[in-house]
């Protein structure tokens, strides 16, 4: 949960008690990043959380099936330039091709959705 106060991003942190959901689409989606950005290997999580400029434990909670928040959303975008709407929604149409493609790929060898479906 955000608000935004003339561009100025307030999180509300995890809270005790918050319900995780270890099946979000968001986690199949970083995993794929992960892997095609070359940080699918042990310790991958922390080298990209430290790339991206947030603290692993930010990341890792993102990673694991709390809500995507702002703030990881928004180093991700910055850092690699992927859409928010694919990391939000699967939606694709914002993707560099080239990024497009290899997801893509990813998803067809694991057999893991991660882009919204359109049929």
């Amino acid at each position: 949960m955000a608000a935004f106060v003339d561009a100025i991003v307030l999180e509300i942190a995890p809270q005790p008690g918050m319900k995780k959901n270890s099946n979000a689409p968001h986690i199949a989606r970083l995993e794929a990043l992960l892997d095609i950005l070359g940080y699918g290997d042990f310790g991958g999580q922390k080298r990209f959380a430290d790339e991206i400029g947030v603290s692993y434990d930010d990341f890792n909670e993102v990673a694991t099936g709390h809500s995507l928040s702002t703030t990881v959303a928004f180093a991700i975008k910055r850092r690699f330039g992927v859409s928010l709407d694919f990391l939000w929604d699967g939606d694709y149409e914002a993707l560099p091709a080239g990024l497009e493609r290899k997801l893509r790929d990813w998803e067809r060898r694991h057999g893991r959705q991660i882009f919204a479906r359109t049929d």
